[in-house]
């Protein structure tokens, strides 16, 4: 068990594949399976929608992703529609390039993934699929130490970052078609392997958001940290926040050190009011 107790450390190390944090501990049988939500302890729902156009009507098909999969507290709502607002700003997209990144900044997030000189990473962030294929491709594979799914040419590049929360690795998108396909409830022929820019399709991509955050924290570290598994269950929207930014983080991971994060997608989600007959909404 050594082996995967390495494995967890490093993933809960890298911040910047937080979308695909989750789905690997699932794949590698750290943390529980079962996905069901419990009842919400707080009455209340989110009163109306405060941003209008595409980005609006993203934020309607989440809100219905989350109906659709029980998720009616409005604690959770909230934090999740700031986590998402924070992570693409209600946009499905692919991942941006590097190019305008220092090499500094690159190297901190890649870590080991980036082993040519300062003079090359300069030429191969110019190019994107060179440089996806460098941070997840095949020899990245080799230097992650597990396998990511990513054993082709161009894998690197055809599987980097997608979706509302920026999903990453063959693997991740074959763990989320499996969920897709096993525990979503849309009524469409979804093929994230061989059509991967589905993720990018905005129902496909609310419904994949918001079975990660179920999935994500059903695990013990959530229960440690935040005393549930269940995200329907938060009482304070405080915790809520923290909960939801830190499963997307990586539950590895302090919160305390993604206080910008935390911040900023707490700004987004007081955004949404809530109606509620209680006093202590916040």
């Amino acid at each position: 068990m050594e082996n995967l107790k390495n494995m967890e450390e490093f993933l809960n190390e890298q911040v910047n594949n937080s979308a695909a944090y989750g789905f690997f501990k699932n794949l590698l049988g750290i943390g529980d399976k079962e996905n069901e939500v419990g009842e919400s302890p707080i009455d209340g729902t989110i009163s109306e929608i405060p941003i209008s156009g595409d980005k609006g009507k993203n934020i309607k098909a989440i809100m219905d992703a989350m109906k659709r999969h029980n998720i009616t507290n409005p604690y959770t709502q909230r934090a999740i529609l700031g986590c998402i607002g924070k992570e693409s700003g209600f946009i499905p997209q692919n991942e941006l390039g590097y190019g305008n990144t220092s090499n500094s900044t690159i190297r901190k997030i890649f870590g080991r993934r980036i082993t040519v000189n300062d003079s090359e990473l300069s030429e191969i962030k110019k190019d994107n699929q060179k440089f996806f294929d460098m941070v997840y491709g095949v020899n990245a594979t080799k230097s992650l130490g597990f396998n990511t799914g990513n054993t082709a040419p161009g894998d690197g590049y055809k599987y980097r970052g997608r979706g509302f929360n920026q999903i990453t690795f063959k693997s991740a998108y074959q763990r989320y078609q499996d969920i897709l396909k096993t525990q979503g409830k849309l009524q469409k022929n979804i093929d994230l392997i061989n059509n991967p820019d589905q993720l990018n399709d905005v129902d496909i991509a609310a419904e994949a958001a918001v079975l990660f955050f179920i999935n994500g924290a059903n695990n013990s570290t959530m229960q440690s940290k935040y005393g549930t598994k269940d995200i329907n269950s938060f009482k304070d929207q405080s915790t809520a926040l923290k909960g939801i930014i830190n499963i997307n983080a990586g539950l590895g991971n302090n919160i305390n050190t993604s206080l910008a994060g935390l911040e900023k997608a707490t700004s987004i989600a007081n955004q949404f009011k809530i109606d509620t007959k209680q006093d202590n909404i916040a």
